[in-house]
C-alpha cells in the first residue's frame, strides 16, 4: 500500500508541475512579448553526477527596462555561448515571467513532465496489482 501512496504522489506532483508550464507556455504564446535575449552566463547545478546548466539571459521589455533572468529549463550541456542572442516570450504583466521561443521546448517540455507522472501512475497501480 505503501509503494501506491508514493507512485500516486510522485506521478500526481509531476502531472501537476507539466499542467502548470504547460498552460504557462499557453498562456505566453498567446498574450506575451516576443523580444530578443542575450545569454550572460549559466548557473550550474549537479543532479547525481550530471551536470545541468540554467541559461542566465538579459532581455529588454516594452518600455526599454532591462531584466536578467534564469530560464526555468537547464540543459546537459551549454546550447548558447555567451553573449550569443535568441527569442524569447515575456508576460508584459510580469516581465520575470520568461521562455525561450523555441516550439520544442514550450511543447515538449511540460509534457514529457506529464508522460512521466502518467508512467509513475501506470507502474504503481501495476505494482498493486500485482501484475509485475
Amino acid at each position: 500500500m505503501t509503494i501506491l501512496f508514493i507512485t500516486f504522489f510522485i506521478g500526481t506532483v509531476f502531472i501537476i508541475v507539466g499542467i502548470k508550464f504547460n498552460s504557462n507556455n499557453k498562456y505566453l504564446q498567446k498574450h506575451g512579448v516576443k523580444t530578443e535575449a542575450r545569454v550572460r552566463g549559466y548557473i550550474e547545478s549537479k543532479s547525481g553526477s550530471t551536470k545541468i546548466f540554467y541559461p542566465i539571459i538579459s532581455y529588454y521589455d516594452q518600455d526599454k527596462n532591462i531584466y536578467e533572468e534564469e530560464l526555468c529549463f537547464g540543459f546537459s550541456y551549454k546550447p548558447w555561448h555567451k553573449g550569443e542572442k535568441f527569442e524569447v516570450l515575456y508576460d508584459p504583466d510580469d516581465p520575470s515571467n520568461v521562455v525561450q521561443t523555441k516550439e520544442s521546448i514550450l511543447s515538449l517540455g511540460p509534457m514529457l513532465f506529464i508522460y512521466i507522472g502518467v508512467g509513475v501512475l501506470i507502474l504503481g497501480l501495476l505494482s498493486y496489482l500485482e501484475v509485475l
